[in-house]
């Protein structure tokens, strides 16, 4: 039996490692096609190209091993059901489950591995492409400007908008300047056309216009306007870079912690939201005692004595609200808050289980693959690229709208996360039955 083990995972490696590698390349490409306006004109290195897509390596896998398995596990179940090879295993008296066990066992074996990916490597590589972006995005190179638009060239303080902009030769036309550096003037400058450079340095930008002219206010007399005509005019801009300036000191969303740091997250969610809920408790009683005349001052006073802290002030805050608008506010302010609180306790309790769900997908793939491929022996190709594209999109479909019932708080993340894979598995399962129930 070892030998038919060996044998059938050997199957397996061939188509495995052939969709792994076809299927990460067109997602690159994919990644290619929505980057590329991104990083072009941006002035950036090949480098730090090459990091944006090695960063987005690690997601893809995630995503498309199960995929890969699945590939796999029909193309080789099927050739070997074209070539009699399963229907010999059955006759010499070995069924279709001790067949695929070994599959489920590497199936199950891959599926830790990516558990453990999917908590180490992927968090950081999805923070550092973030930060990469982020740091991308800030960018300014005189490329990055568009054209027939306002760019904000300094924050607040320096705009710029051309009617046409050269890339290759970073020439303009028809352009205009709202210079706000100088708190005590302000000028709006015109020109014909221009061009733009940045020094050695790569930090400031200069400004070559020609044929134009500057319209000049000051602070101190408004109502003078100062009007300035030039055949040619040399402005620098200091305070522009042309750096890429890294960035790794952002906030980790969801997706770029490892599962502990998320489970901290969680539990600071919900001390919170307990703790909005205690404070609203305590101003409702408060405000309804009050209103009810249950209690004196004074024992309004030792009623929160067994709390400390927020609560105490909450029933202080009940005891004032005697507006219904006031009340009103006060508990739809904590009402907001608690729902915030457990809005991002569900996120990352979802996250946390996709880092596990997704990997076991691995095994249902293989419960569902092997008795389509025995079964439909005659598929070839067709079979495997039709029932991986349908099962892909089903699977995942069902698990983007478990996320979406799980943040809405419809369904609890654990049970959202689960379902497309006790779905699957109970098909795959019927699937392994039927095929017995026809011989295997």
């Amino acid at each position: 039996m070892r030998i038919l083990s060996r044998y059938v995972l050997k199957q397996l490696i061939a188509p495995f490692t052939f969709a792994v590698t076809a299927l990460t390349l067109l997602m690159l490409l994919d990644q290619l096609a929505k980057q590329f306006h991104k990083l072009v004109g941006k002035g950036l290195g090949a480098r730090v190209i090459f990091e944006v897509f090695f960063y987005s390596i690690p997601f893809i896998l995630a995503v498309i091993i199960p995929m890969a398995v699945l590939v796999a596990v029909l193309y080789a179940f099927n050739r070997l059901a074209a070539d009699n090879e399963i229907a010999a295993m059955k006759a010499s008296g070995v069924s279709l489950a001790r067949i695929a066990a070994p599959v489920v066992l590497a199936a199950t074996l891959v599926g830790a591995g990516m558990v453990w990916f999917n908590d180490t490597v992927l968090p950081d590589a999805n923070y550092r492409l973030a930060s990469l972006r982020v740091s991308i995005g800030r960018k300014q190179p005189t490329f990055a400007l568009q054209e027939r638009r306002v760019n904000e060239v300094i924050e607040r303080r320096l705009f710029l908008q051309a009617a046409h902009i050269d890339n290759a030769t970073s020439q303009l036309e028809n352009v205009t300047i709202w210079d706000e550096r100088d708190p005590e003037r302000s000028r709006t400058i015109y020109a014909d056309s221009g061009s733009m450079a940045f020094n050695e340095a790569q930090t400031d930008l200069y400004l070559t216009l020609f044929d134009g002219k500057i319209l000049e206010t000051r602070e101190s007399s408004p109502e003078t306007l100062t009007e300035v005509w030039f055949g040619k005019n040399d402005i620098r801009i200091s305070e522009v870079g042309n750096e890429l300036n890294r960035d790794l000191s952002r906030y980790r969303s969801d997706r770029e912690l490892p599962i502990d740091s998320m489970m901290a997250q969680v539990r600071e969610a919900k001390v919170e939201a307990q703790r909005v809920e205690d404070v609203s408790r305590a101003m409702a009683m408060a405000a309804t005692s009050r209103r009810l005349g249950g209690l004196a001052p004074e024992e309004a006073e030792l009623a929160p004595a067994d709390t400390a802290g927020p609560v105490a002030e909450a029933w202080k805050t009940g005891r004032r609200l005697e507006v219904p608008s006031s009340a009103y506010n006060s508990f739809r302010a904590n009402a907001i808050q608690l729902q915030r609180h457990r809005e991002t306790a569900n996120r990352f309790e979802v996250e946390i289980w996709k880092k596990f769900t997704i990997p076991a997908a691995c095994i249902v793939f293989v419960l569902i693959g092997v008795p389509v491929a025995v079964r439909f022996r005659r598929g070839g190709v067709g079979l495997v690229v039709g029932v991986s594209l349908a099962v892909f999109c089903l699977y995942y479909v069902a698990l983007i709208g478990g996320e979406k019932l799980a943040d809405r708080r419809l369904l609890s993340p654990a049970l959202a996360m689960w379902s497309p894979n006790i779905l699957f598995g109970l098909i795959g399962i019927t699937g392994f039955f039927q095929a017995r129930r026809a011989g295997g």
